[in-house]
């Protein structure tokens, strides 16, 4: 697969227009102006569409030079509550939640699930070791030639913090390692 077929389900990518529009009014021009062509993409794309991962990351890169790395992380982690908001991620998490109950362990487990039905050749989750208190997280596969990879590898982190902050547990989510040649991002996820 060639990284141009790397693409994300459209309610992934308008959550994070719609946060974008909840940020102050100045980041949200400067990033509306840099990332105009990508934004507008979003913005006419259905619910259903699939949006290209490169639409994606060239409104991230905005977002990131605007609000630079920390900023970035919080939103970020924040797209994970946003993104649980449109209705086929909140379908998922709710029957993730019923089914396996109420906790970060079994959002994090079904993790490889989900994005599986919002992605496509965007690398894939395997949650390893999980147990009461935390778990492993590799991203494989990953669309290396892709450009801005990089924020995508630490927005994901971002986004396993978002899993913590949903469910109010004293916890974090550490960045491990990035190996481009293997296509391969490691984290490990710890709450109380």
């Amino acid at each position: 697969m060639n990284y141009r077929d790397s693409r994300v389900r459209a309610p992934v990518t308008k959550a994070i227009v719609e946060l974008l529009d909840r940020q102050p009014p100045s980041i949200r021009a400067a990033v509306r102006k840099d990332a105009a062509e990508a934004i507008e993409h979003v913005e006419s794309a259905s619910r259903v569409d699939w949006i290209p991962l490169r639409t994606q990351l060239r409104i991230l890169r905005a977002v990131h030079t605007e609000l630079g790395q920390d900023g970035f992380d919080d939103f970020s982690a924040k797209h994970f509550a946003c993104t649980v908001e449109q209705p086929l991620a909140r379908s998922v998490f709710d029957t993730t939640v019923r089914l396996f109950g109420v906790g970060p362990g079994p959002i994090y487990k079904m993790f490889p699930q989900s994005w599986a039905m919002m992605s496509s050749g965007c690398g894939m989750v395997v949650c390893t070791e999980t147990d009461p208190s935390g778990t492993s997280i590799r991203i494989v596969d990953l669309p290396v030639a892709e450009p801005d990879i990089e924020l995508y590898v630490v927005g994901f982190r971002a986004t396993f913090r978002g899993v913590l902050d949903a469910f109010k547990c004293d916890g974090s989510v550490e960045f491990l390692a990035f190996d481009r040649a293997r296509r391969e991002s490691r984290y490990r996820a710890t709450w109380r």
